[in-house]
């Protein structure tokens, strides 16, 4: 039987989760995860602690549902083969050619993110958002907007976490998951 007053360093947590020892340390750096700093600099995290996070933030889920919606198969294809290469995150994909799609599927689906393209066929992607924040088991998930013609200043106001003009690149996309993933 594991104590709860066990001390775990970094590497522990990301063997045992599957996780890249960058993400923990971020977790800890931007204070979501609480460790105890040894004069040597190196973190300990008690289990009850990180117990205590990963309840507050589903991590013990197997997988984190991400939403992505454009109305071209190339970008979702192009998203996903990004998406897949994120070893360190086990993900699960729900890709969507229209905004209507998204909205349907989100029930089930239940997603830890969405990403989101701006110019969509069927409807804009702000009113495909302004419908998302308007369902209250969705009002917290985060949101990443993608176009190539809409300014991040105009999109701020809709509580989207992140917005990446186009063209972006595979870095831009890794980073802004795995800020979304984790914390939200």
């Amino acid at each position: 039987m594991e104590s709860t007053n066990e001390l775990l360093k970094i590497s522990d947590i990301a063997r045992e989760f599957n996780l890249d020892r960058t993400t923990v340390f971020r977790w800890i750096e931007k204070g979501y995860l609480k460790s105890m700093q040894l004069p040597t600099g190196t973190h300990r995290i008690s289990r009850k602690e990180l117990g205590a996070f990963l309840k507050m933030q589903k991590i013990n889920k197997k997988e984190f549902n991400i939403i992505l919606i454009d109305d071209e198969q190339f970008m979702l294809d192009m998203l996903q083969d990004i998406l897949k290469t994120l070893k360190d995150i086990p993900i699960r994909i729900l890709p969507c050619l229209n905004g209507l799609k998204a909205l349907l599927a989100m029930g089930d689906f239940r997603p830890d993110l969405i990403i989101i393209d701006y110019g969509l066929d069927d409807v804009d992607g702000l009113t495909i958002v302004k419908r998302i924040r308007e369902t209250q088991n969705f009002k917290e998930v985060p949101i990443v907007l993608i176009s190539g013609i809409v300014d991040d200043v105009k999109v701020k106001e809709l509580g989207i976490k992140a917005f990446l003009k186009k063209p972006f690149s595979k870095k831009d996309i890794e980073k802004v998951v795995r800020d979304c993933i984790v914390i939200h």
